[in-house]
């Protein structure tokens, strides 16, 4: 019983420091922003935030995670580490470098997908027990398949995955509040380092997004492509140790990576690049019918409800897949159910021009006063005699 306590308290002072580590990168956003050379600025296109902004939430994020993951290792066996650990530091950690790279200077679409996938193979080789030999489900119980189509569709979702969150990730407060939420669900699946792991993730991303929701910083590519990164590794890991079927994954990232396939054949269909950014996301129709408030309630609703329900019931996993189809084809086509809602008037703020105050505080506003009206008589008096 004192072992169990002990280690109880262990993994909540492990919590705390990873939490305080993630608020110190965040209330020293812009100092470690400016050093590093990730601050994002608004321009006239996509771009509408209000000023320019530090791209460190990823690094809030990350940082305590990688870290904690170190310790780990060190700590328990050096010599015979956790390969999950180890996967989640030199992967997590190259993807997360690969996006702060692509924050500093722009890093292609195709390099960044090559990238991801050298990356999520060399996370196999590193935790063959990433790789299995079937499919846990709750409709047809255990589908035995190969393992090599068992590796390759790993590596597929490990690379598509990531680049559908990043996509997601336009609007303050709802791909750092997805984070949240999937990292609370592995928590609530799954047993030992998968589950400590995902704990971690959980307490760093709920203090990055009371900095996030705010619009103090943005993930960053480091953000987005890192931590979807290290939680798709959690998550095949859980569904290996039979704790998790794959409806209940269907359902956690059906959102986002159905949202991202319809983008690129949209653009595929109009003679575009598929990987060519635009402002037509899933947040941004919501945005345009309902505003930016509501658009996040409902983004993050639909995810978070959708989740929990398939978390705790798994055999709801199926129904939870339909439902959100219809939700998404209705809150993305209206029209077609015969639905008009009153389209929200933007509640973008534009940037504001820099201001004499803003530029030198130190100097005093002079402010003209009015004289008295005997004093204006004089002086006109004055001026006739002069005259």
């Amino acid at each position: 019983m004192e072992n169990i306590a002990g280690k109880n308290v262990t993994a909540g002072l492990e919590l705390t420091y990873a939490a305080l580590l993630s608020m110190a990168i965040c209330l020293f956003a812009v100092p470690i922003a400016q050093r590093l050379k990730v601050i994002d600025f608004p321009d006239k296109g996509r771009k509408v935030h209000p000023g320019p902004t530090p791209l460190v939430g990823g690094i809030a994020i990350m940082a305590p995670l990688v870290l904690w993951c170190i310790v780990r290792i060190v700590s328990v066996d050096i010599t015979n580490p956790n390969k999950l650990f180890v996967a989640i530091v030199l992967g997590g950690g190259a993807v997360a470098v690969t996006g702060l790279l692509d924050d500093q200077r722009h890093i292609s679409a195709g390099a960044r997908l090559l990238l991801l996938a050298l990356v999520a193979g060399a996370a196999l080789t590193i935790d063959p027990l990433l790789v299995g030999d079937h499919i846990n489900t709750v409709s047809w119980g255990v589908v035995s398949i190969p393992m090599w189509l068992f590796a390759f569709l790993v590596i597929l979702a490990l690379v598509g995955y990531p680049s559908a969150v990043n996509m997601a990730d336009g609007m303050n407060g709802i791909v750092v509040s997805l984070f949240f939420i999937w990292a609370a669900c592995i928590a609530f699946t799954s047993t030992g380092s998968i589950a400590a792991t995902a704990r971690v993730i959980a307490i760093v991303t709920a203090v990055t997004f009371l900095f996030n929701l705010r619009g103090r910083l943005f993930l960053g590519d480091c953000g987005a492509f890192g931590v979807a990164f290290t939680l798709g590794l959690l998550t095949v890991a859980d569904h290996n140790a039979a704790h998790l079927p794959v409806e209940t994954v269907v359902v956690w990232y059906f959102i986002p990576v159905v949202d991202c396939f319809r983008q690129m054949l949209s653009r595929w269909i109009r003679g575009e690049s598929p990987l060519k950014p635009d402002n037509n996301h899933f947040h941004h129709r919501l945005t345009r019918l309902f505003g930016p408030h509501a658009a996040r309630f409902i983004y993050v609703g639909l995810v978070a409800g959708s989740s929990l329900a398939a978390t705790f019931v798994p055999w709801l996993g199926p129904i939870c897949v339909g439902l959100l189809a219809l939700a998404y084809l209705v809150l993305l086509r209206p029209d077609l159910v015969g639905w008009h809602p009153r389209v929200a008037a933007p509640q973008m703020r534009p940037a504001k021009a820099p201001t004499l105050e803003n530029q030198y505080p130190a100097i005093p506003t002079i402010v003209p006063q009015k004289l008295p009206l005997r004093h204006v008589a004089q002086d006109r008096e004055t001026n006739r005699t002069l005259q």
